[in-house]
C-alpha cells in the first residue's frame, strides 16, 4: 500500500530563485494543496530541481522582456522547496 504525500507549502523565500521577486510581497497569495503518490512527488521534485531559465524561455512570450519567464522559474522553485519541506528529495 503506497503512501500518499501531501504537499503545502508556506513559506515565503525562495533562495534558488534567479531574478528578484517580481511580484510585490503584499500582493495576494494562493494556496496550492497536492496529493501525490511517492513516485509522483519525486518525479516533480526531481523536474522541478531540472528546470531552468532554457526551460522557461521556450515556453513564455518573448515579447515581455523576460517577466512571464523569470515568475515561472519562481513557482517552479517554491514547488521544489515545498517538496523539500515535505521531504521529498529527487533521487
Amino acid at each position: 500500500m503506497s503512501k500518499d504525500i501531501q504537499l503545502t507549502s508556506r513559506r515565503p523565500d525562495f533562495p534558488k530563485a534567479r531574478s528578484p521577486l517580481i511580484e510585490p510581497e503584499e500582493s495576494p497569495t494562493i494556496a496550492v494543496q497536492l496529493i501525490l503518490k511517492p513516485r509522483q512527488a519525486e518525479a516533480l521534485a526531481r523536474l522541478a530541481r531540472r528546470f531552468n531559465g532554457a526551460h522557461a524561455s521556450i515556453l513564455t512570450d518573448t515579447s515581455d522582456d523576460g517577466t512571464e519567464r523569470d515568475l515561472m522559474i519562481q513557482a517552479i522553485n517554491r514547488i521544489g522547496n515545498a517538496l523539500a519541506d515535505a521531504g521529498v528529495e529527487p533521487p
